[in-house]
């Protein structure tokens, strides 16, 4: 049957470590390879949403400079054939069919 160990408040506080002494213990469990696979696809992942971030900037600034006027003029132009043709309406009655 196993022992069980007490561990009462003396033997708390005759440990005084740090936070960051326990952390550094911890790192020694680690091996070297996970560490290197953990370092590794965090810097990937972190190359990747660089490379999205600056491409999401990119397409957007390029629609609006480029795809924004456009639409803007058909809109426009539209509205102007609408404008004319109510105009038509108002003076010459109802619109007659285009032959």
């Amino acid at each position: 049957m196993p022992q069980v160990v007490d561990f009462d408040d003396a033997d708390l506080e005759a440990v005084q470590e740090t936070v960051s002494e326990r952390l550094w213990g911890l790192t020694e469990m680690v091996p070297d390879g996970a560490y290197t696979a953990v370092n590794a696809s965090y810097a990937g992942g972190k190359a990747l949403f660089c490379f999205v971030k600056s491409s999401i900037w990119i397409v957007s600034t390029s629609l609006v400079v480029l795809a924004l006027p456009v639409a803007l003029e058909a809109e426009r132009a539209n509205m102007e054939i609408t404008r004319e043709q109510e105009q038509r309406q108002a003076l010459f009655g109802a619109p007659q069919p285009m032959s």
